[in-house]
């Protein structure tokens, strides 16, 4: 994890000139080990208290879902939320990805990677936001490691037939998805977006997502005796009529 710096103030008149070289001196150690540029000006922060009562055991390198509604991300972060970043008390960057931002009301739902979360004491960890000059801060790659073998959120609500782009993997190993048989990807779910299935047909395939020469993977073939479907290590590829009976 990298440490990063936000500006802070000081000088107020009447602080002891002692303290003042005191915090001159640790700031230069800091600016030793991490370069401070312009972009590394986040001008607000906010704590989250996650409560280790709704913790059964301590849980390492863990996603936690963050879902708020701020006026205060309504008025100072990016139209995108691309200024938003998540830290732990020692300003260590988290890896997040949102999910879902949208500024005319400041709602957030994002995933942040925890290293660690107690079941015995709670967990502080830290929003910052209203950077003007960065970019893009979030790294989804780094939420969904690789004990994830392909992670779909479900808030696409327009499809694009035969481009597995109905549904996006945040994972590394590019398993999108594609609805098929009429499933309605604009449904309400209960943290953004949804799929209904009419309990028939409806299901969603996923891209082969790395398949290459040279490595092992497990391929099934399944018949109802009328059509023929495809899975690629475990996940539905695609189907085919069968045979005439």
């Amino acid at each position: 994890m990298k440490k990063w710096n936000t500006k802070k103030e000081f000088g107020k008149k009447g602080r002891n000139t002692k303290m003042f070289l005191a915090l001159l001196f640790a700031g230069l150690i800091l600016l030793s080990i991490v370069p401070v540029t312009s972009a590394d000006i986040w001008h607000y922060r906010k704590p989250i208290e996650i409560d280790h009562a709704k913790i059964n055991a301590d849980l390492n390198e863990f996603p936690v879902l963050i879902s708020i509604i701020d006026t205060d991300l309504e008025d100072k972060a990016h139209d995108d939320g691309d200024d938003i970043i998540f830290t732990n008390s020692s300003l260590c960057r988290l890896d997040h990805e949102i999910e879902k931002f949208d500024k005319a009301n400041g709602k957030l739902v994002a995933w942040v990677k925890i290293p660690f979360r107690s079941s015995t004491t709670n967990t502080t960890i830290y929003m910052y936001y209203n950077n003007s000059e960065c970019g893009n801060q979030q790294n989804p790659i780094g939420v969904w490691d690789s004990n994830y073998k392909m992670v779909q959120h479900l808030h696409e609500t327009s499809k694009t037939d035969g481009d597995y782009n109905d549904h996006l993997d945040s994972t590394s190993n590019d398993k999108d998805g594609e609805a098929e048989k009429g499933v309605n990807i604009d449904a309400i779910g209960k943290i953004n977006g949804a799929d209904n299935f009419d309990g028939s047909n409806d299901y969603v395939k996923s891209s082969t997502g790395g398949i290459s020469a040279g490595s092992w993977h497990h391929i099934a073939i399944a018949w109802d005796g009328s059509s023929i479907k495809f899975y690629i290590d475990g996940s539905f590829t695609s189907d085919a009529d069968g045979p005439a009976q």
